[in-house]
C-alpha cells in the first residue's frame, strides 16, 4: 500500500469532474476517528436514496416494565425504566436532553397505557410532553361518564426545533371516579433527530 501526502487535489484544467476510484470495487475511507469532514457552504453533497446511514441520530426509545401510580387529577412525571436503545446516552430514567452539537429538528413520540381499578372509571386521560420543565404539547383521551372505561392509551407524536440542552419529559394526568390511576407497562417514550 502506498501513501500520498498533499494538501490539495484538483481537476486538470478544462475538466470539472474529479473521480476517486475507477474500475476496481473498493471501500473509500474519508478521514479517521476524530476528524471533521466539511461540505462548504455552496457545495452540494448528493447521496442516492438509501445510500446514507446514521442520519437519524441521536435516537432513543424507552418503556415502562411495571405500573407507576399516578395522583388522581394531577400532572405526574412518568419514569421509563427500560431503554430499548439510546445512541448518544442522552436519556435518563425520565428525561431526554439534546446533546452537545446535536441541535435540530426532532421527531418525538410517546404513549401512556393508563388503567384503573375495576371500581374506578376513567373520565379523562392526558399525555403531556414537557419541554424544559413546562407543558409544551398534550394529547387527551376523554370518555362519557355513562360508560365503564377502565383503560385508555393517549399517544402523541410531533416534530420540534430543539436546541442543545433542551430537555423533554412525559407526564400523565388521569381523572378517575376513585382509586389510584396507573401508567402501566408498555408505555413508551422516544425521539430521533431528523435534520437541521
Amino acid at each position: 500500500m502506498s501513501k500520498l501526502e498533499t494538501n490539495t487535489i484538483d481537476t486538470i484544467s478544462g475538466t470539472t469532474t474529479l473521480q476517486v476510484g475507477d474500475s476496481n470495487v473498493a471501500t473509500i475511507n474519508l478521514g479517521k476517528s476524530g476528524d471533521t469532514i466539511n461540505v462548504p457552504t455552496g457545495a452540494t453533497l448528493t447521496v442516492p436514496s438509501g445510500g446514507l446511514s446514521g442520519q437519524n441520530y441521536p435516537a432513543f426509545e424507552a418503556t415502562r416494565t411495571s405500573n407507576q401510580n399516578l395522583t388522581n387529577d394531577a400532572w405526574v412525571k412518568v419514569t421509563f425504566n427500560s431503554e430499548t436503545y439510546d445512541t448518544d446516552d442522552a436519556f435518563t430514567s425520565d428525561t431526554f436532553t439534546v446533546p452537545s452539537g446535536q441541535a435540530g429538528k426532532y421527531y418525538i413520540y410517546g404513549s401512556l397505557r393508563i388503567n384503573s381499578s375495576l371500581s374506578s372509571d376513567i373520565a379523562d386521560a392526558y399525555l403531556g410532553l414537557y419541554k424544559n420543565g413546562a407543558l409544551f404539547r398534550y394529547s387527551q383521551f376523554s370518555t362519557f361518564p355513562a360508560f365503564d372505561i377502565h383503560a385508555a392509551q393517549p399517544a402523541y407524536a410531533t416534530v420540534v426545533d430543539a436546541e442543545v440542552g433542551d430537555y423533554y419529559e412525559i407526564y400523565g394526568l388521569v381523572d378517575t371516579s376513585g382509586g389510584t390511576p396507573r401508567a402501566a407497562s408498555h408505555s413508551n417514550f422516544g425521539a430521533y433527530r431528523i435534520g437541521d
